[in-house]
């Protein structure tokens, strides 16, 4: 069925709609991509990025469209869906790290459509908290700073200390020098928000709290999202699951090949200040969630990592029926 709800009869579907209909044709329980116009909700996020980043991504779609000219003889959005997905997948068999090409235009399209109210009511999802608070939280506040237009060329100011990037890094180092005496600016790209932001689309939020909307991609084999924080808080705003201490063969390497005299004992309180400050915990298992099967459903074999699970723990799609 090429013709869905997302779509006007007769109308040439867009490069993003037909690639969103390959990758998420309709069944398995839940809406198609046509279904929720998942192509035109890439669309928006596109047009929403910065300018590097959009001209890069449209390059891409470029090739996406007019490369099937030669296999096929046709533009990939004329394509029927068993086409497109026959495309796609030479382009995911391909060596050297090009089969990860797509990887940037391929994960804007699912966000887009892991986005749309029909698809996270037909997966279950319910925005809100997810566990009760007791008691309820104070009133927010939100933290003075200096922004635009106060912060303009030519704004002077004197400190001790410029510390740049406000996150998980900056901010205890911050901290520790103002308890210290010294005066601290804290310079961070985005600004305060407090948790009356956190409203709306998970869409809107990512251009709100990640630097490219959350699309920063690295440059290497394969190419890795990377979600920058882009806020008073740094990516401790939006990121969790991601404050790990450095492991020992890694201070090991430091001390090897660069004479850094640390130990990991020695490093010890000064992890554990830093998790104090900044609120690092255990993720509550109702939080966690429990999609994971065997031995990984539980809060034990969860501390185990992903080595310690058995072959077929990880999730799979479709998600498997309650």
């Amino acid at each position: 069925m090429e013709a869905g709800r997302g779509r006007r009869r007769g109308r040439r579907p867009s490069t993003l709609e037909a690639l969103a209909d390959a990758l998420v044709p309709p069944g398995h329980g839940v809406p198609g991509a046509l279904d929720v116009e998942a192509g035109a909700r890439a669309e928006g996020l596109l047009g929403g990025m910065p300018a590097g980043l959009r001209w890069g991504l449209a390059a891409e779609l470029a090739l996406l469209e007019h490369v099937p000219r030669v296999v096929r003889g046709q533009p990939f959005s004329r394509l029927d869906r068993d086409g497109r997905e026959e495309i796609l997948s030479r382009i995911h068999r391909l060596p050297f790290g090009m089969g990860q090409s797509l990887m940037p235009v391929e994960a804007l399209t699912l966000l887009a459509y892991a986005g749309a109210p029909d698809v996270q009511a037909a997966l279950g999802f319910a925005p809100g908290q997810l566990m009760p608070l007791t008691p309820p939280l104070p009133a927010p506040r939100r933290l003075p700073v200096r922004a635009h237009p106060e912060l303009r060329p030519g704004f002077e100011a004197a400190f001790d200390v410029v510390v740049v990037g406000s996150g998980a890094g900056g901010a205890p180092v911050a901290r520790t020098l103002a308890e210290a005496g010294w005066s601290v600016a804290l310079v961070e790209e985005g600004t305060a928000h407090t948790r009356e932001d956190f409203a709306g689309p998970e869409i809107e939020r990512m251009r709100l709290l990640y630097r490219s909307g959350g699309a920063t991609v690295t440059v290497g084999r394969p190419p890795v999202v990377v979600p920058i924080g882009r806020a008073v808080g740094g990516s401790t705003v939006g990121n969790s699951g991601t404050c790990f201490r450095t492991p020992d063969r890694v201070i090991g390497a430091w001390a090897t090949r660069f004479g850094v005299g640390l130990r990991p004992d020695a490093l010890l309180p000064f992890y554990e200040e830093v998790e104090k400050v900044i609120g690092v915990a255990p993720v509550p298992w109702a939080v966690m969630g429990n999609e994971l099967k065997g031995p990984c459903s539980t809060p034990a074999g969860a501390r185990r990592g992903r080595s310690g699970c058995a072959p077929g723990a990880v999730s799979s799609w479709p998600p498997a029926p309650p």
